[in-house]
């Protein structure tokens, strides 16, 4: 079978241009609606909350049943069918039952869509950023665009474009073709005990961990914090997009950088320019250009590390448990880290932003010295 490139790459680009409407401008729309930064804060958690269990749940169920794709395609029906109740009720405890809901089901996609990508690869894995650069292409035009539209027309029509993207990326979900089952790969009498035991699995996960905590304040507040400052929604759009313009950059040449370096050595870099990037970010995001080098570390601290992370799971655990590898890494990082940082952000933001994104560099930095300290043997290339 051929690789599809296209439908694996158009998945990827309207999931990601979901995620480039709801990251930067949906805590302004809670805003809009005139929720707290508490309240914005856990509803966010709520979010990230679902990703401690969902994601190893539906991990579970995609690798006993041998049917990823079919996991993913019901996850995001259900996850578009229960968001759209957000157009109707938009009081607090609905807005917060109805988010911890549809993330249930939404969680259900991204992990597992990973391994079928790297299913369809095949040997070809090390070419998987080329694909998912096209979901940073997507982040970038819905960040971008809607910038541009949202000064034009109110944030209240922001839930009616995310929607229009979820039914997009089901739609995508419909078009890609079920990955081919690798024989040579299938069988395996490794359990996932096994695997957590064998490699450096929960260090690993501690390190991605800490390093989500330490983009709760970015993904929570950059834009409220931006608006905050005097930027316009233009401006703020247009950085958003430059972070992710750096990423795309990257993933273009990372299979090449992977060939040449340690994954642990690539993962001890984002970590160590995430320190600085949110300390600078924290202390000095009213000098224009300090702050547009700051979003180009984004190609380091987020594209580096999930390039290297992917490949680093893919090498720990085998083929008949990539779903639950990707599950647990997905639910252990974006999950507990991601909950923790909103939540924490949300608390501490009332205080001082610039004590919120000091305490994140702060967080980069110890997962920098556990990696130091942990990862000092590189997994072999299976």
């Amino acid at each position: 079978m051929s690789l599809p490139y296209w439908r694996l790459s158009g998945f990827y680009f309207f999931y990601f241009a979901f995620v480039g409407a709801s990251v930067p401008y949906w805590n302004v729309y809670l805003e809009h609606l005139s929720f707290t930064p508490q309240q914005i804060g856990l509803i966010t958690g709520a979010v990230m909350g679902t990703r401690i269990f969902a994601p190893s749940l539906w991990g579970m169920v995609a690798d006993r049943s041998g049917k990823p794709l079919q996991v993913i395609r019901l996850g995001n029906l259900l996850a578009m069918v229960i968001f759209a109740a957000v157009l109707i009720f938009q009081g607090f405890t609905p807005m917060l039952l109805i988010i911890a809901c549809y993330s249930f089901f939404w969680n259900a996609v991204l992990s597992q869509f990973e391994v079928v990508t790297l299913r369809h690869l095949g040997s070809q894995y090390r070419h998987y950023a080329r694909i998912r650069l096209w979901g940073s292409l997507g982040f970038i035009a819905s960040v971008a665009g809607l910038g541009l539209l949202f000064e034009w027309v109110s944030v209240a029509q922001l839930p009616v474009i995310m929607l229009l993207f979820l039914a997009a990326t089901w739609l995508c979900s419909l078009w890609v073709p079920i990955p081919p089952q690798r024989a040579e790969h299938s069988a395996t009498g490794q359990g996932i005990g096994q695997v957590l035991a064998a490699h450096p699995v929960i260090p690993f996960l501690v390190i991605s961990l800490l390093m989500q905590i330490s983009h709760g304040p970015y993904y929570t507040f950059f834009s409220v914090y931006m608006a905050d400052l005097g930027y316009h929604t233009t401006t703020i759009g247009a950085l958003w997009a430059l972070g992710v313009v750096a990423e795309v950059m990257l993933y273009v040449v990372m299979h090449k950088v992977l060939l040449h370096y340690r994954l642990s050595t690539l993962l001890q870099l984002s970590l160590l320019l995430a320190s600085i990037r949110w300390l600078l970010t924290g202390y000095l995001s009213t000098s224009l250009p300090v702050l547009l080098l700051m979003q180009c570390l984004h190609a380091a601290t987020f594209g580096v590390f999930h390039a290297v992370s992917i490949e680093w799971i893919r090498r720990a655990f085998p083929a008949a448990l990539a779903g639950q590898g990707q599950a647990l890494y997905s639910g252990i990082t974006y999950g507990v880290g991601g909950a923790v940082g909103a939540v924490l952000s949300g608390l501490l933001w009332v205080i001082s932003p610039s004590f919120t994104f000091t305490l994140a560099a702060a967080s980069a930095a110890l997962a920098l010295l556990l990696s130091l300290i942990y990862l000092r043997r590189e997994l072999p290339d299976g």
